[in-house]
């Protein structure tokens, strides 16, 4: 990807987090432990592991609604039904959870 111009499906750039409200910075603030960190790094990894086995059509729906799209963006911009967006999140949610 380059920078945050590539607009993908329609999509704007993803929106950007404020300061300290990036996931690793809140770790590194609650807890200076190395181990606890690295559970987090591994946790991340697995779950990253997870996402891209996912088929596309999935993986870019959650990665959407991570961003903080809402539904309704992610619907106009992928040209999909409401029906058709539940089912893409059911089903993806369900593969990664088990």
């Amino acid at each position: 990807m380059r920078g945050s111009t590539r607009r993908h499906r329609g999509l704007p750039p993803a929106r950007q987090l404020d300061g300290g409200d990036h996931p690793v910075d809140r770790a590194v603030a609650e807890t200076g432990d190395p181990a606890e960190l690295l559970l987090l790094a591994e946790e991340l990894a697995s779950d990253l592991t997870e996402l891209a086995e996912l088929p596309a059509e999935m993986r870019e729906v959650l990665i959407a609604r991570a961003a903080d799209y809402s539904p309704a963006e992610i619907q106009a911009a992928m040209g999909l039904s409401s029906r058709q967006y539940r089912k893409r999140v059911q089903k993806a949610r369900s593969r990664i959870l088990g």
